[in-house]
């Protein structure tokens, strides 16, 4: 069977990551030493868009967090970077529009 065609990006800050529909996977979460990391994922261009879920890793530790099976996202996918985030990495597999 060959491997889904995933890709990643790193990010320090909120950003918009992908703008249209995508199969997302999961992030790797790194907190710094001051207290517990936070991100919000959304499914939409901005904060605006739709929420799929927060996700918190806890001082001083890199964590992975995501669903169990992918998921489909349609409208784009925003990263919401919340606070004490060393960084984090967001695994997702863009999808074509036919």
């Amino acid at each position: 069977m060959p491997e889904e065609p995933y890709t990643w990006k790193r990010l320090t800050a909120d950003q918009r990551v992908h703008t249209g529909p995508l199969v997302f996977r999961g992030v790797i979460l790194a907190a710094d030493a001051v207290g517990t990391a936070d991100v919000t994922i959304y499914d939409g261009n901005d904060a605006g868009g739709r929420q799929f879920a927060t996700f918190k890793t806890p001082t001083s530790r890199t964590e992975t967090h995501g669903p169990s099976a992918p998921v489909l996202f349609d409208q784009g996918l925003f990263v919401d970077v919340g606070s004490n985030v060393e960084e984090v990495v967001v695994v997702f597999w863009p999808l074509s529009v036919v």
